[in-house]
């Protein structure tokens, strides 16, 4: 099973370059070069963010070639969350939250509704207009993103608690993000839609937070599947 590149320094002070790296796997979950780039531009933002804080124009001439340097190779952070593949992987990646929140919460609220089948249709005949249908999910966004839903569905559900559509969450709510995502997590690998041949989740594939890392208690406001609330018929 994949794990998380996060440590217990990203639990007890997160930085923005921890988001990063869980915000280059949400998007390209399955591709490790694609990962590396926006780990290496969000990496040079950190850069430049941290000498204009510490004023480290003031040091020798030597460490501020060094970092123009690596600013200047980098690639850009916003050319890249500008971009139609980062739209089209954001809008995938949502879609994988919303069917594992819908399916885990169908499982309290409506035990004998349509399985996940049904949710997959429902969602593509609402984004016809932006080319996804039933099809689209069964082939392509599932079998991509199903390993990194329960962070989807994490980002959709302190989105709506917070009112901050900050990606994947805020500095200061690291912590939960990653508590509500391993609750979804644990859910999705433990529950079994009736005659499905194996669990929602695949604990095989699914990324999931390092052994040894001492996760919050959810904090009372983020719940990790509202199951108080009618599901959404959009995103």
């Amino acid at each position: 099973m994949p794990f998380l590149p996060i440590g217990k320094s990203a639990i007890e002070s997160p930085t923005r370059f921890d988001l990063a790296k869980i915000e280059a796997i949400m998007l390209f979950p399955e591709d490790e070069a694609e990962r590396a780039l926006v780990e290496r531009a969000a990496a040079a933002r950190v850069a430049v963010e941290t000498a204009e804080k510490e004023q480290i124009h003031a040091a020798k001439g030597d460490a501020i070639a060094q970092l123009l340097r690596y600013v200047h190779e980098a690639p850009r952070l916003s050319e890249i969350v500008a971009g139609e593949k980062f739209f089209r992987r954001h809008l995938f990646g949502r879609v994988a939250g919303i069917i594992l929140t819908e399916t885990l919460a169908r499982r309290e609220l409506h035990p004998n509704a349509p399985n996940m089948g049904h949710v997959k249709k429902r969602l593509g005949a609402g984004l016809k207009n932006l080319k996804v249908s039933k099809a689209t999910i069964d082939d392509t966004i599932w079998p991509r993103f199903a390993c990194v839903a329960h962070l989807w569905a994490a980002y959709l559900a302190l989105m709506e608690t917070t009112g901050s559509d900050v990606f994947p969450c805020q500095v200061r709510h690291f912590p939960g993000f990653l508590a509500v995502a391993e609750a979804n997590r644990i859910e999705g690998q433990n529950y079994r839609i009736k005659q499905a041949s194996r669990p929602v989740l695949d604990a095989e594939k699914t990324w999931r937070v390092p052994d040894g890392v001492i996760l919050p208690k959810i904090p009372s406001k983020f719940e990790p599947v509202n199951r108080s609330k009618p599901i959404p018929n959009d995103i």
